[in-house]
């Protein structure tokens, strides 16, 4: 089935333990519901945008795969408009992956990209009439 874009249920936030993820944030409030997040519920793999701003050494977005949260901060450029054609470049400075994570650092990688690519930009993911996704990592 693979990736796809929707809003987070009460029942997705409980079973994934959306409390916790509050807690990682700087602005402790700014994790809600109504954000929207990408997840393979095949794999039990999901990518969400945690919050903007803090300081530099703060998490942004989080991967949660085989039970584990990896914890990442993405920048990005991008051309376009957001209701038109978009293209979107990342770059990840910031990737902290638990000691005892069984993947590799590839692996990670490519199943980054293949949210990213579904995330499309931001707020404004499925708006795009077309998308192109590009990686400096």
């Amino acid at each position: 089935m693979g990736f796809i874009r929707e809003r987070v249920s009460n029942e997705d936030a409980k079973q994934y333990d959306f409390e916790a993820l509050r807690n990682l944030t700087y602005h402790r409030n700014m994790l809600e519901l109504q954000y929207s997040w990408v997840i393979d519920r095949e794999r039990k793999i999901f990518f969400i945008h945690l919050e903007s701003g803090g300081p530099e050494e703060t998490p942004r977005h989080a991967l949660y795969w085989d039970g584990q949260l990896l914890t990442l901060r993405l920048e990005w450029t991008s051309e376009g408009t957001p209701y038109g054609k978009l293209s979107t470049t990342w770059s990840l400075p910031y990737l902290f992956i638990p000691e005892d994570f069984k993947r590799s650092r590839q692996e990670i990688l490519t199943v980054l990209k293949e949210a990213l690519i579904v995330y499309k930009f931001y707020a404004y993911g499925g708006q795009q009439v077309e998308h192109s996704a590009f990686f400096n990592f």
